[in-house]
């Protein structure tokens, strides 16, 4: 592949970049789960998949949705638990996993408009479940940092319903932990800081995207040899 069509592959995926996020800050709608510290963060076999369980989520709220648009909701019993998929690298100071196996991510609990009675529960049971795509922990001075940059999900009908939202999702999770840990090593944490963002992003973005990256990798490898 040469050098001029290489350029034209990154720009085209700058702008695909550039154009999903602008779309996304400005009218795309976004529920986002919120939490707290608790539960477990645990990476225990090497080579194996990455778990997370018991992390408690505190609160839901919908951005630019169509009904009680910027209304939170809150819980007092909500759960994330996720698997990924096994260890694909150790890039230097991280952790990187894959998909398949038994990947997957979900919310369960109850979700109330106001105070924690039944008059005022909006919804209750699975609030989320999807398959994850990919995940990264990285070492810092102050923690590890884990994000699952893609995964896709369906939402709780009720919960839909509430924000006047439909579809099926695309979602992000970051999380903090204070605890320590050297790649490759194995480690078990407990986040203190938990955020789920989705958006209900066309799949045809996702496999642009995905081809403009693999074309621009595919020619820099070229250039290389």
């Amino acid at each position: 592949m040469n050098l001029r069509l290489t350029k034209i592959l990154s720009i085209l995926a700058v702008a695909l970049v550039l154009g999903w996020v602008g779309a996304i800050s400005a009218q795309a709608e976004i529920i986002d789960f919120a939490g707290g510290s608790g539960g477990t963060l645990s990476y225990a076999t090497t080579g194996g998949d990455l778990v997370g369980s018991g992390i408690p989520i505190s609160s839901a709220q919908g951005t630019n949705v169509p009904l009680n648009n910027l209304v939170s909701l809150n819980s007092p019993d909500a759960v994330l638990s996720f698997t990924t998929g096994a260890l694909t690298g150790t890039p230097a100071g991280s952790w990187s996993f894959g998909a398949g196996g038994a990947a997957s991510i979900t919310i369960t609990g109850d979700l109330y408009n106001g105070p924690d009675i039944p008059a005022n529960l909006v919804a209750s049971g699975t609030l989320m479940s999807g398959t994850v795509t990919d995940a990264t922990v990285t070492s810092t001075p102050e923690g590890l940092q884990f994000t699952i940059s893609d995964f896709t999900d369906t939402k709780n009908a009720d919960l839909l319903a509430f924000y006047g939202a439909s579809g099926h999702w695309y979602g992000f999770l970051a999380m903090t932990s204070t605890g320590a840990a050297s790649s490759p090593g194995t480690f078990s944490v407990t986040p203190f800081s938990t955020d789920v963002a989705n958006v209900p992003l066309p799949p045809s973005v996702l496999l642009l995207g995905s081809g403009l990256v693999c074309l621009l990798a595919l020619g820099q490898r070229n250039r290389k040899r």
